[in-house]
């Protein structure tokens, strides 16, 4: 069994007839993210499995490395699968880093906030308090990671902003009162400690929202 955040393994000697599963238990409601890295595999394919073999998500992996993102929280609490499957009859190692997401929260219009990603393929959700009609601007300064994207998602989980930058500043409209989450996934392959520092601010809008995107 693996212990979610406490995962950073390397795996060798992996074939097409031989895929390779590894098991970590989850708790309902939360975010897990797996970091790729030091790929020695030409081509893999990565998934996230419920225990009831339900695909949470999937991703392709070459010798660039990258991450699986799981687009939401585990449903259940329970055991978990992580399948790896070398395309063709390519064999090689890699190393994944397990990990949930950094998370806390942000004030209006206070001072910058220091945030760090440590971990390879980790992300970082922020939450604030919003009221409607608000017009809010996400700045990040500092930037030690590299490409980064910042999302800005309204309580429901709707894409309301977003960009991808290595100094990113993003803004949208929180459509209610209740909290509206930013979430930052880093772009570089590999997470280094980061100085970033993350300011949100707000002001009233009358102005019509453009329409939200749904989150992916």
């Amino acid at each position: 069994m693996i212990e979610v955040c406490h995962l950073t393994r390397h795996y060798g000697d992996l074939t097409a007839v031989n895929d390779s599963r590894y098991t970590f238990n989850g708790h309902a409601g939360q975010w897990v993210t797996l970091g790729l890295t030091s790929v020695g595999v030409t081509s893999s394919s990565i998934s996230l499995l419920s225990e009831d073999g339900t695909t949470r998500a999937s991703t392709a992996v070459g010798t660039a490395g990258g991450a699986l993102e799981v687009p939401n929280p585990l449903p259940a609490t329970g055991t978990y699968t992580i399948l790896v499957r070398p395309g063709a009859t390519y064999t090689g190692n890699m190393t994944l880093t397990l990990s949930t997401e950094v998370s806390d929260s942000l004030k209006l219009n206070a001072a910058p906030r220091p945030i760090t990603i440590s971990r390879a393929g980790q992300n970082g959700r922020y939450t604030f308090a919003g009221t409607a009609n608000q017009q809010v601007t996400i700045k990040v300064t500092n930037n030690k990671i590299g490409n980064v994207t910042v999302n800005l998602y309204t309580p429901s989980g709707v894409l309301q902003a977003g960009t991808t930058s290595s100094a990113a500043r993003t803004s949208g409209r929180s459509p209610s009162s209740r909290r509206p989450t930013v979430r930052s996934p880093p772009r570089s392959r590999r997470s280094r400690p980061s100085a970033s520092r993350t300011r949100a601010s707000g002001r009233r809008s009358t102005s019509p929202s453009s329409g939200p995107r749904r989150r992916p």
